[in-house]
């Protein structure tokens, strides 16, 4: 897989552990292979959904579809919480500190409500779990990274070459 970073994570990351601990749960999605799983996991139900209800848009077909995106939505968050284990393993075992990544989804994702259609698990949530993982965490050393250096390369680099599906 592959994990891209984004002119808007460099904007508002105020450290370089931020941006590390980000794409460490990124890589954890990748290790445990989320989006395949998703894939095939909502190409599944929805085969089963309509073989169930015969391909019918009616009330019941409706209900059974709103169930099973609920069971994918469980299984996001699922998937969200393994990536944030990754990433505080991740950050542990390379001796980068776990707390810039909790203060960084704080800052970022905290403000908002927690909603149970939501695809990712309450933010309060998983920032209590990092920080519970940073306060075990012994031993960890600053990375050193210019962020307004990093930033600036990207500014220069310009846009990418425009992009074709089919290679034309």
């Amino acid at each position: 897989g592959h994990v891209v970073l984004t002119r808007g994570l460099l904007e508002s990351a105020e450290e370089a552990e931020e941006i590390a601990g980000v794409v460490a749960h990124e890589l954890g999605h990748v290790i445990e292979r989320h989006s395949m799983q998703s894939l095939v996991r909502q190409a599944g139900l929805y085969v089963a959904i309509s073989v169930f209800t015969g391909g019918q848009a009616d009330i019941f077909g409706t209900m059974v579809e709103a169930g099973g995106l609920l069971a994918v939505l469980a299984q996001s968050k699922e998937a969200e919480n393994e990536a944030d284990a990754w990433a505080a393993t991740l950050m542990r075992d390379s001796a980068i500190p776990i707390k810039p990544l909790a203060d960084f989804m704080d800052r970022e994702f905290g403000g908002g409500p927690d909603h149970w259609l939501s695809t990712h698990p309450a933010t309060h949530e998983r920032v209590a779990f990092l920080n519970r993982e940073a306060a075990n965490q012994r031993g960890s050393r600053r990375l050193q990274v210019d962020l307004q250096g990093l930033s600036e390369m990207c500014d220069n680099a310009g846009d990418p070459a425009p992009f074709s599906m089919f290679g034309f």
